[in-house]
């Protein structure tokens, strides 16, 4: 008679039979583990009251305009621009920041005779960010400024990249010296202006992100291109663009200003070829554009006129191109498709 149980036995000595799987451990609920968990809370806790408190000390210790100068030179030695401010000021309560009045923004390279100016911002610096706990500074803030009358946000990384998002609204067109500067009379209101970028070692020609603008009421004054043509003012109405951006390049995929209900049409695609300084980036853009009756007609010399830059396609509209360094533009060629 065979003896089952020997059998079993058998089999378990010899390994042929698995054994039951053990249960998984379980959590080490006990009050040390408990206490040692308490006791890193705490040490980090330390540490960050640690780092506040030898901020506020710095800031006491070292005389204002110490420190706002310090800023100003980092600001120099980590950008391609100069920086100058009439006046900065120290928020040490409820949210520690930097304000800055009449702020100066002068490229290193390219026109410098037109800087931008800001009427005032806030900086908000990340502290933690700004403490060199892998060997480098890496620097983050957000702010809050008035540029022309706009309100303006933003936030701004650097590091090994650099990474910043701009959000503008309200732009009054009219009131930015760089389009001036340009011979571009322009007025009109800029709803949103957003732009989210990221600058691969801090270059423009490595950039990543993408561009957004809409707007309205856009006008514009031809006789500010002081081409002698008696063209009147234009009612272009609105602006819409959308753009990504890739390896330093701008892709405008949607580009329109004006409608058929206003005094010019156009579209507009193509590229943008970032380069350090910006001021020598390269375009390269296809213009479709259609020009009302009503304007044509005002100034008869027009249509003579517009062959020698733009071309007349089937579709009633004109083309051309514009391509070059936006340092040195050159004049735009005319293209049928």
């Amino acid at each position: 008679m065979i003896d089952l149980q020997q059998i079993d036995q058998n089999l378990l000595a010899s390994s042929k039979r698995p054994k039951k799987a053990s249960p998984p451990p379980k959590p080490d609920n006990t009050p040390a583990q408990a206490l040692k968990r308490k006791k890193i809370l705490k040490i980090t806790a330390y540490a960050l009251v640690g780092v506040l408190s030898f901020f506020v000390f710095l800031v006491l210790q070292l005389p204002e305009e110490a420190i706002v100068g310090n800023i100003l030179n980092l600001l120099n030695q980590q950008t391609p621009y100069f920086w100058d401010a009439k006046k900065g000021v120290i928020h040490l309560f409820l949210t520690p920041h930097l304000s800055f009045e009449k702020l100066s923004v002068t490229p290193r390279f390219g026109d410098t005779s037109h800087p931008t100016q800001i009427d005032s911002i806030d900086l908000y610096p990340n502290i933690i960010r700004s403490l060199p706990w892998t060997g480098h500074l890496a620097p983050s803030l957000s702010f809050d400024m008035n540029y022309f009358g706009a309100d303006v946000s933003g936030t701004v990384k650097m590091g090994t990249d650099m990474d910043f998002r701009v959000t503008a609204e309200n732009v009054k067109l009219e009131k930015i010296p760089q389009l001036k500067a340009m011979s571009l009379d322009f007025k009109g209101l800029l709803n949103l202006l957003h732009i989210d970028m990221n600058l691969e070692q801090g270059h423009f020609a490595k950039a990543n992100g993408s561009m957004q603008i809409t707007g309205k009421n856009l006008i514009f004054d031809p006789t500010s291109l002081n081409t002698g043509l008696p063209i009147p003012a234009l009612s272009l109405g609105p602006i819409v663009l959308q753009a990504p951006i890739s390896g330093g390049k701008i892709q405008i995929n949607k580009l329109t200003i004006g409608d058929a209900t206003h005094d010019l049409e156009m579209n507009v695609e193509g590229t943008i070829a970032l380069k350090d300084p910006i001021d020598f980036s390269d375009l390269d853009l296809r213009i479709r554009f259609r020009i009302a009756d009503s304007v044509m007609k005002a100034a008869p010399s027009l249509e003579g006129m517009l062959p020698i830059v733009a071309a007349k396609r089937a579709d009633g509209f004109y083309g051309m191109k514009i391509s070059g360094n936006m340092s040195n533009l050159g004049m735009p060629t005319p293209m049928a498709q």
